[in-house]
């Protein structure tokens, strides 16, 4: 069971970066702004602030057990790494922008691989699905889809 709530927690943590990340990924002027998504854990929330060529994501959310997670990073869409503080499985990610409506994410953890994730935005720049690959700490292998709404 302990299992189980970390590839949860890993999972919407992912989930959320990506969606930030995917969201940024797009035209600056939607992508900017405050995103939300109800989960078993509770309501995540993610915040963008759009930069030149790239984004600053400040995530805020609890794990299984009610603690909180605070997590983020400054990141462009170059396919660089680009250093990510707050996620236990993750301490890199990179980007790369595959056309105005979908991103994808690569994040690693010692400079492997751990999780990859696409993230795609509705054309009316409202929902972000994000499609996400990988595994956490455990070495536990999931595939999830996630929907999320700009507020």
């Amino acid at each position: 069971m302990r299992k189980r709530a970390s590839v949860v927690l890993f999972m919407m943590i992912a989930v959320s970066l990506t969606l930030a990340l995917a969201v940024a990924a797009t035209d600056a002027g939607p992508a900017a702004g405050t995103w939300k998504k109800g989960s078993a854990a509770g309501v995540e929330w993610a915040q963008i602030v759009a930069l030149t060529n790239g984004f600053r994501l400040v995530l805020n959310t609890v794990d299984p057990n009610g603690n909180p997670i605070h997590a983020e990073f400054t990141g462009k869409y170059d396919g660089k790494d680009y250093p990510v503080t707050g996620l236990p499985n993750a301490d890199t990610v990179s980007l790369v922008k595959i056309d105005a409506q979908t991103l994808d994410c690569l994040y690693k953890k010692g400079g492997k691989t751990v999780r990859t994730e696409r993230v795609v935005l509705s054309k009316d720049g409202k929902r972000a699905t994000v499609f996400k690959k990988g595994s956490d700490q455990t070495g536990l292998d999931a595939t999830v889809v996630s929907v999320w709404d700009k507020q």
